[in-house]
């Protein structure tokens, strides 16, 4: 039996409009993945919870995939998720004695659709359905959810950029829609306007399972009655199709091996000494992961119009190479190895889409399953190298690791 999917949906089931939603993706992917059960569950509340969705996955498969359909950017939404999934899954016995060997199936998460590339595109192309014969006298406005982290709406910001930036519009603004963020819908309005446009077509950026299209066109409809003077388009909204393709590429990836114990990877050593490697992006993972590839004798490249204070320290002492710019196909020139550590997950799909068309394995720092290689939580104890690879779940790498550690370090060597 193939695993099954679990769709886990932010908010609460506040009742059956809330739940019709989702349907229509869960029909699409039911016809997608004819051999693979699709359940829906709500992060938060009691009604339609995703551990009801769990209990009853596994109650009926031996494994199950959990795709998240998280704004662009939550980094904190896995977490979460990852938190009622664990306590909901099965036991052996009747109590729960906290043991990992006593818990019933293999769970694996991906992370959220949002940073797929193919959304933007698919966002842009709705964009352009709306706007007339002359782009250049049309204004965008590209819309994300306004909620969550202020990581996760820069990040929200900038995949809006990437999608005004495709098209020919006079204007390309990006706004929010909900919470407190700024700016929002009014303030991208009153811009254009105020620049000089008398049309203006609008989208929304997100999955198309919650309440912000309905919004939006509220919002809209609204402003409309105070400036009958301004022709304004809203984009039509993400089809279920379009975001099922995406969620069944990540179900999958992740259940490539059907749901076989442990990681769909193999294990291996790399001697990179002496090899060029590049690492894409320069913030805090990359910051993280560069001194170890210089341990190893790496000749590390990173590329990325800014880095950290630490990189930057490096590269001034000539420990590796800084190329101040953004990442283009050129960089893979040479290498052997590539790491994708942006936080944006449209340039990290890029990389890792560009290193496989070269034959040149890539870790995604945001998406294990959207590269060819994996980072495993490792460490060192008597004179080893220990490593763990888990199948989407970090922490308990993490963990597993840790363990690991502590057993060769209690193990006397000597009397081996």
């Amino acid at each position: 039996m193939k695993p099954a999917l679990v769709l886990a949906v932010p908010g609460a089931c506040d009742g059956p409009e809330h739940a019709a939603e989702v349907e229509p993706l869960q029909g699409v992917l039911a016809q997608t993945l004819p051999d693979v059960r699709v359940m829906v569950g709500f992060i938060n509340g009691s009604v339609s919870s995703l551990a009801d969705a769990v209990r009853e996955a596994l109650g009926s498969a031996k494994s199950m995939v959990v795709v998240p359909l998280l704004t662009e950017g939550d980094r904190h939404g896995l977490d979460a998720i990852i938190a009622r999934v664990e306590p909901a899954r099965p036991v052996r016995g009747r109590a729960r004695r906290g043991v990992a060997d006593d818990l019933v199936g293999e769970v694996a998460y991906t992370t959220s659709p949002a940073g797929d590339p193919r959304l933007s595109d698919d966002l842009g192309s709705r964009l352009r359905s709306v706007t007339g014969a002359d782009p250049s006298r049309v204004a965008s406005v590209v819309l994300g959810p306004g909620v969550g982290t202020p990581e996760g709406r820069a990040a929200q910001a900038r995949a809006a950029r990437l999608v005004v930036e495709q098209g020919l519009w006079g204007l390309g603004l990006t706004a929010f829609l909900g919470g407190t963020a700024r700016p929002d819908l009014i303030d991208a309005l009153t811009s254009a306007v105020a620049l000089g446009f008398r049309e203006i077509v609008v989208g929304v950026l997100g999955l198309g399972t919650g309440g912000l299209y309905a919004e939006t066109r509220a919002a809209l409809d609204s402003w409309r009655a105070a400036h009958t003077d301004v022709d304004v388009r809203l984009a039509p909204p993400l089809t279920p199709t379009a975001l099922a393709a995406i969620v069944a590429d990540r179900y999958r990836s992740a259940a490539r091996f059907g749901g076989a114990p442990g990681a769909p990877v193999h294990l291996v050593g790399l001697a990179l000494a002496g090899r060029r490697v590049v690492v894409v992006g320069g913030g805090a993972v990359a910051s993280r992961r560069v001194p170890r590839l210089l341990a190893d004798d790496a000749a590390v490249v990173v590329v990325a119009p800014r880095v950290t204070p630490e990189l930057a320290q490096l590269a001034a002492a000539g420990a590796l190479t800084w190329r101040q710019k953004e990442f283009t196909m050129e960089d893979l020139q040479g290498a052997r190895y590539v790491q994708a550590l942006t936080d944006e997950p449209q340039v990290n799909a890029r990389v890792a889409a560009w290193a496989e068309a070269q034959g040149i394995f890539c870790v995604r720092g945001d998406d294990a399953s959207g590269g060819t290689a994996w980072t495993p939580a490792s460490g060192t104890a008597g004179g080893l190298t220990i490593g763990v690879v888990g199948h989407r779940n970090p922490r308990r790498s993490a963990a597993a690791r840790d363990v690991a550690v502590a057993a060769v370090e209690s193990w006397d060597l000597t009397e081996r």
